[in-house]
């Protein structure tokens, strides 16, 4: 059993991630883009730091939030926006500080925590969760770029916004794609580790039960009958 919950806890992390760093790498065209590297070799922050970011803080909230069910779980959104903070410091070409860089992604960060928990998770919205799961993701992602962007004096064009958002949606549907599948295979794990558990003789028990008053309900009508 220990075993199986190690593998159900590895596949709430690694799904989401690896599948939307899949799905980023064949929308590419250039994978030295993806991966954040410019024609002239310099470093950067690229889509590949922000498809790894954002589907490893879903991924945790979904682990910590909704199968470990901790109440500490937004430590895992303010532990990684100050990482990305630091990154950010020590790898843009913008010289955009750690503190300028810290405040835009940790109010990501929390608005990220809050789409998961409140409309991922919420069952009444199941049936659209994925889609409204990329819509709202992709409408604070592409903020948050827009911030960014005037932070470090970047041009923002025309297109900026509507190419920003679609791309931002891919991702997300991505995201959430992987983490269905997470769910999924989660809860089939769990029902055949539930339906091993259960003894024999209480299976056959049940059924007696059921067969029992099954009987009784035909010989009511038969005397109601009479």
């Amino acid at each position: 059993m220990k075993n199986t919950v190690k593998i159900e806890l590895i596949l709430v992390v690694l799904l989401p991630i690896v599948i939307s760093l899949l799905g980023g790498a064949l929308i590419y065209s250039d994978f030295q883009e993806f991966l954040g590297f410019a024609r002239q070799g310099s470093r950067l922050v690229g889509a590949f730091e922000v498809y790894l970011g954002c589907s490893l803080l879903m991924a945790l909230i979904s682990l910590t939030y909704k199968h470990l069910e901790l109440s500490y779980y937004w430590l895992s959104t303010l532990i990684l926006s100050l990482l990305y903070a630091i990154y950010i410091d020590r790898n843009t070409i913008h010289g955009l500080s750690m503190v300028r860089a810290f405040i835009p992604l940790i109010v990501l960060g929390i608005g990220l925590t809050l789409i998961v928990v409140k409309i991922f998770y919420n069952n009444r919205l199941a049936k659209f969760r994925t889609l409204l799961l990329g819509l709202c993701s992709a409408i604070l992602l592409t903020i948050f770029y827009a911030y960014l962007f005037y932070s470090m004096k970047v041009q923002i064009d025309s297109s900026f916004w509507l190419s920003r958002f679609v791309d931002n949606l891919i991702l997300f549907v991505f995201i959430g794609f992987g983490m269905s599948l997470a769910d999924l295979i989660v809860r089939k794990i769990e029902a055949k580790r539930d339906a091993s558990s259960v003894p024999p003789e209480m299976i056959f028990d049940e059924e007696d039960e059921e067969a029992a008053a099954f009987i009784a309900g035909l010989e009511d009508d038969d005397e109601h009958g009479l």
